[in-house]
């Protein structure tokens, strides 16, 4: 059995409730999807549902994404099993049903009342909610969000999880303006659980054309009708609301509502605000609730992560309650060409009476809306054990024969104490100052746009060791990786697709085959089986094919040793995951350049100014290290035998006297860099000839990056859509662990 692991959460129970993991299998270990069966801790059949993400060539399940219902005592960590020895006779059923979800004491019936509304009712109380989501350019023209049709693409079918996902446009909402009819692409993807009265919604606005759009306002507008006549607003209802912020205890005000209760959370906010929390994991809670005294029900409203992706504000009034998702501010906000952003808030219908309790008082009622906006921000995930990732094979192995806590941590204290920037379009990212002071951007902050796959580096730790923030990491930078750094513009030729190296305002730079990466963004699909990610991971490599057909590459040598080799690593990325052999034929023709390319010079020489060919130990080690995946896949001796020559070239001529690696092969660029990529480069020579030796050229690197000097956080630097907190760039720790991990693997093996 697989154990699920639930750690210690809220202090209070949560029965029914609906929980997700993704569990990898070996190849041949796990054919019938309709063998699994989860268990909880007393060995009785817990419902569940099911979703395949991946297939071994054999057609066994590689990877598969679990929805299934559990029971979580309060202040007490639980265990959940999933076997694929299953009993079939007394699995429970729960009935699935399509237009609305059956709870306990209620319903949650969702549905487009027109292209522009959606419709949320209990089923009982007289009200409904009517949900509308504009905009306004920087001319302050509004424009509605409006769906292609009404038909929705259905991505989970029941019974405990549905989700369904509407594409369309925002159309100008006045008809006498010069302004242009339609602005912005978007997608809207409606969660909805089992026996929950609640909804998430995940709002991704998408810039798909060549110019940049500036918006001053986004608002989701939530009024109160008359379920007898949907046209009528209920008229002068006794209503009742509230507003809550929370970082360490929620703030909760309410109101009468002779005047709206209103919050704005901005730059000036954060940096007054404290907080000691992991942000990606939890800050604290933002809602806004409406409460209809006369039809004893309501509606709450919360943010998901509005601190984090600041500005945000809400407000509750008579009529109903707005969730700013871009509230109006000094300046407008620059969604630049090809950028996408999403959005994410929880929306739930609510009665007087919690639990059949007929004498709730709104008071309690608020106090247990706080609770489950809190669990909205950090919910129940479980976490598997270590050695299911190593014996499903699925990711690198890194995994060693006993715990390696020292060093665990202190690459878990890297990645804790690495910049953060905050803002709507930079959280889940941060810059890197060293770029910034070399004015790469003229001045502007330049961002890393996860420079070396932060979101797969922190996938690796966490299946490590089990640390949850490292999931949430991977999580909140893959989110930004597809919706910021990567061009969702068509007419933007070869950028289309592509993911925007290190830039100016996230999409300065250029798009070129050495900076993308597509394991992280697997990665998030395979944690949260959102098919998202994986079509931008897929997007990528086509962007790549694209690139690699470019005169640039087609010569041997043209080149340095990391723009191919990077391309080579996301290409074998996207062949494990598809099988498709397309991702694997340019990869064949890279190898043969290498070999022309080492024929020549005697190694992989980069050109670097106009009068020199140097060797770069770190782009070496990229392209060793690329070669090296390819090998695993095709084993071919005169591939092992170019990896054995390049890393033994690298080790004659690239060492200085104290046993570091320099920088770069130029009297002017001498300095060691103790690049943590050397070292995956020496331990993949000794995985190959099992020579010490190429352990020993590493000791110096290791002993050097072993060291637990990361800053904590520093001063904080903010304006109006942006702050930054102190600490390294991000590429310290996402270019560092796996290399890091894998040699101190193989140094364990040695002994």
């Amino acid at each position: 059995m697989i154990q699920l692991h639930f750690e210690k959460l809220a202090y209070f129970n949560r029965y029914h409730e609906i929980c997700s993991v993704s569990i990898p299998f070996a190849q041949g270990e796990f054919v019938d999807i309709n063998q699994l069966t989860i268990y909880d801790s007393l060995n009785q059949i817990t419902p569940h549902q099911t979703k395949i993400l991946s297939r071994w060539p054999d057609h066994s399940i590689r990877w598969i994404y679990i929805v299934f219902m559990c029971n979580l005592k309060g202040n007490l960590s639980t265990d959940y099993f999933a076997s694929i020895h299953p009993r079939t006779s007394d699995r429970p059923q729960i009935t699935k049903t399509l237009s609305s979800i059956e709870t306990s004491n209620q319903s949650l019936d969702f549905r487009l009342l027109k292209e522009d509304t959606l419709r949320l009712y209990d089923g009982i109380s007289p009200i409904e909610f009517h949900v509308q989501t504009m905009l306004s350019d920087a001319q302050s023209n509004t424009y509605v969000a409006t769906l292609d049709n009404l038909e929705l693409q259905t991505l989970m079918d029941g019974p405990l999880r549905y989700q369904y996902r509407g594409y369309g446009k925002h159309l100008l909402a006045q008809s006498d303006t010069d302004a242009p009819a339609q602005l912005l692409d978007y997608e809207m993807t409606f969660t909805l659980d089992h026996q929950k009265p609640w909804i998430q919604v995940d709002y991704r606005l998408i810039n798909k054309t060549a110019s940049h759009v500036s918006l001053s306002k986004i608002d989701v507008a939530i009024t109160s009708h008359s379920h007898s006549d949907p046209s009528k607003k209920t008229a002068s209802p006794s209503v009742l609301g509230s507003l809550a912020t929370s970082n360490y205890k929620s703030n909760i005000v309410t109101s009468t509502l002779t005047e709206p209760l209103s919050q704005l959370i901005d730059g000036d906010y954060l940096m007054k605000d404290a907080n000691e929390h992991y942000p990606e994991t939890f800050y604290g809670t933002a809602f806004v609730d409406y409460f209809n005294q006369d039809a004893k029900a309501g509606l709450c409203a919360t943010h998901y992560q509005a601190y984090q992706n600041f500005p945000k504000g809400m407000t509750v009034n008579k009529d109903g309650l707005v969730l700013e998702l871009l509230p109006d501010v000094d300046e407008p906000l620059t969604l630049y060409a090809g950028m996408a952003k999403t959005h994410t808030y929880f929306l739930h219908l609510h009665q007087e009476s919690i639990e059949d309790d007929a004498s709730t008082s709104y008071d309690d009622l608020v106090n247990y809306l706080n609770l489950q906006s809190l669990q909205f921000q950090m919910p129940d995930r479980p976490t598997l054990d270590p050695s299911i990732y190593q014996s499903a094979g699925v990711l690198e192995n890194i995994y060693t024969q006993s715990p390696s806590p020292d060093i665990d941590q202190k690459m878990l204290n890297k990645a804790d104490r690495r910049s953060r920037g905050f803002g709507i379009l930079n959280w889940g990212d941060a810059p890197d100052m060293n770029y910034t002071n070399q004015g790469r951007a003229q001045g502007n902050l330049v961002w890393t746009n996860n420079e070396y796959d932060f979101p797969h580096a922190a996938m690796l730790l966490y299946t490590k060791t089990g640390v949850r923030r490292m999931m949430d990491y991977c999580l909140v930078a893959g989110r930004h990786q597809m919706d910021v750094d990567v061009c969702h513009a068509p007419d933007l030729g070869l950028r289309y697709q592509g993911q925007i190296e290190h830039s100016g305002n996230h999409h300065t730079g250029d798009v070129k085959p050495c900076h993308q990466w597509v394991e992280g963004l697997l990665d998030y699909y395979h944690l949260t089986g959102e098919d998202t990610a994986l079509s931008t991971a897929l997007g990528i490599g086509e962007n790549i094919l694209k690139l690699l057909t470019l005169p640039r590459y087609a010569q041997s040598g043209g080149i340095n040793a990391r723009e191919t080799g990077w391309a080579m690593r996301s290409l074998i990325g996207l062949y494990k995951e598809t099988h498709d052999e397309k991702w694997l034929a340019p990869t064949q023709k890279i190898i043969q350049q290498f070999k022309e390319w080492y024929d020549t010079y005697g190694g992989w020489l980069a050109p670097y100014t106009d009068h020199t060919v140097i060797r770069v130990p770190f782009m070496i080690s990229v392209a060793v290290g690329s070669l090296m995946r390819y090998y695993r896949i095709r084993p071919d001796e005169s591939i092992r035998d170019l990896i054995i020559h390049a890393i033994d070239d690298m080790c004659e001529n690239c060492m200085l006297p104290d046993g570091s690696f320099y920088y770069k092969e130029l009297p002017s660029l001498q300095r060691p860099s103790y690049n943590t990529l050397v070292l995956e480069a020496l331990a993949i020579a000794y995985e190959l000839t099992s020579d010490k030796k190429y352990l020993t050229a590493g000791l110096k690197t290791f002993e050097k990056l072993g060291q637990d000097g990361t800053p904590s956080a520093g001063k904080r630097i903010y304006d109006t859509f942006t702050l930054v907190t102190g600490g390294l760039s991000p590429k310290a720790f996402a270019q560092s662990y796996h290399a890091l991990a894998f040699f101190y693997k193989q140094l364990e093996e040695s002994e």
